[in-house]
């Protein structure tokens, strides 16, 4: 009978104060340390370059304005993000509603709820935001809904969306 050990080792290498980078090197049964030399540097960060309105069903809301997409997992076209490899990772999403409107809109991982924010701007302005730390696995994908009882979002990227790889 063999036993299989899969280890890890991290480190992370914060010489470039601005693009910190980790480094997993995976530790074999025998005790010595393979170096895969890999570099995992991913994040994502946009914001909706316009106003949304009356929608008459839920629908994918995509971030048209692309600022950061470190590792090019987000899909500018679709809205999601596929995730390249298995780890923790950080969402963020901020929305806003203006003019006594709301805005609605769901966290979705492989077509699952994850949370929900909510702005109700009452009389005028209204932002909210909601964050999520995922365990997530190679493949998955993690987008969001703009809810049709709530579709009236601000853009000019006073509502965004990003995330991060921790680990």
């Amino acid at each position: 009978m063999s036993t299989s050990v899969n280890i890890r080792f991290l480190s992370i290498d914060k010489s470039n104060k601005h693009h910190p980078s980790i480094q997993i090197d995976p530790i074999t049964s025998s005790g010595g340390c393979k170096s895969v030399n890999k570099t995992y540097r991913m994040a994502f960060f946009a914001g909706l370059g316009e106003n949304k309105g009356q929608i008459e069903e839920n629908i994918d809301l995509v971030f048209d304005k692309v600022h950061t997409n470190v590792g090019d997992a987000y899909d500018k076209q679709t809205g999601r993000v596929t995730i390249p490899f298995s780890g923790l990772y950080h969402f963020t999403v901020v929305i806003a509603a203006q003019g006594g409107q709301k805005a609605a809109a769901m966290l979705m991982n492989n077509g699952t709820m994850v949370d929900t924010i909510w702005a109700e701007s009452i009389p005028l302005w209204a932002t909210s935001s909601n964050t999520a730390i995922l365990n997530l696995t190679s493949g998955d994908q993690v987008w969001l809904v703009l809810l049709k009882i709530a579709p009236y979002i601000h853009g000019y990227m006073y509502s965004s969306f990003f995330w991060v790889f921790i680990i």
